[in-house]
């Protein structure tokens, strides 16, 4: 597997709780926390998909999780900790305040861009 950048991992991360969110929407049969041994960011959504057959269950998942993302890349460190932990993704608080500054950079950036 090739190494990933860190903006690739964080998205994966959060895609992960966005998935694991609305699968606890849409999809209470599928525990998630089963699935976490040897977590590494992506699997999650990928063994979901690759066991869920019904088109109309994936698309109202996977679309609640899209939007779930832009929710999750605001959030700040202490939101982003206690989302992961809700819905049972591994993460420490260190790399969570990782995560919530890079995405603030990106929405910074963008902003001063813009201007």
């Amino acid at each position: 597997m090739t190494h990933l950048t860190n903006n690739q991992y964080f998205h994966l991360l959060l895609g992960d709780i966005a998935m694991a969110m609305a699968i606890a929407t849409y999809d209470q049969d599928y525990v998630v926390a089963e699935r976490l041994t040897d977590y590494v960011p992506g699997r999650l959504r990928d063994d979901w998909l690759a066991q869920v057959t019904a088109a109309d269950l994936r698309q109202r998942v996977v679309g609640l999780a899209n939007a779930a993302m832009g929710s999750l890349q605001r959030l700040e460190q202490e939101e982003l900790s206690a989302a992961a932990t809700r819905y049972g993704i591994p993460i420490e608080a260190a790399l969570a305040q990782e995560v919530a500054d890079h995405f603030e950079r990106r929405r910074n950036a963008v902003l001063r861009y813009r201007r």
